[in-house]
């Protein structure tokens, strides 16, 4: 079975913000840095154990900036490594009514072009092909069923450019 990594850039997958262009007098580098860090220790452990009970291998977080921002978000990424698909099959199945609720909200009816399988047995069929990868909200789905990211802030965590002093030289 031949297996690869993959990598959900641009995707919000724990279904958390992350967007810094809000944001007036931001350090966009020290920011990014510091979301990734807390994000990492509030949740990469965890990531890595269900993971690996889903039959998928944990290789890493990064941070993720889109050159533009028309169609997508910053976000943290995730990448993964299938390593048992009999198991995740099992998941996919044990989920389905959720995963089915949430590709139904994600199908478009105004021409919008879903990147996304469109039923849960599109997914199965998938998944019996070498170089496979989980569909972005199918593994969404089945990981927020094991790990709560709601609470995590990325507000707690922005990082600010200091204000120059305008009056320097200044007596007063």
């Amino acid at each position: 079975m031949k297996t690869k990594q993959e990598t959900y850039a641009g995707n919000n997958l724990f279904k958390v913000e992350f967007g810094l262009y809000q944001f007036d007098d931001i350090d966009f580098v020290e920011s990014k840095r510091d979301i990734l860090s807390a994000f990492k220790t509030e949740f990469e452990q965890s990531l890595k154990k269900t993971l690996k009970s889903i039959g998928l291998k944990y290789i890493g977080l990064s941070y993720f900036s889109p050159r533009e921002y028309n169609f997508t978000n910053d976000s943290v990424d995730l990448t993964i490594e299938v390593t048992d698909k009999n198991r995740f099959r099992a998941e996919i199945l044990k989920h389905e009514k959720e995963i089915k609720t949430e590709l139904e909200q994600n199908k478009s009816y105004d021409g919008y072009m879903a990147l996304t399988v469109s039923d849960v047995a599109e997914e199965l069929d998938k998944l019996e092909k070498d170089n496979y990868s989980p569909d972005i909200i199918e593994l969404g789905v089945i990981l927020r069923k094991y790990i709560d990211f709601k609470d995590f802030d990325m507000n707690e965590h922005l990082c600010f450019e200091e204000e120059e002093d305008n009056e320097k030289g200044t007596d007063r």
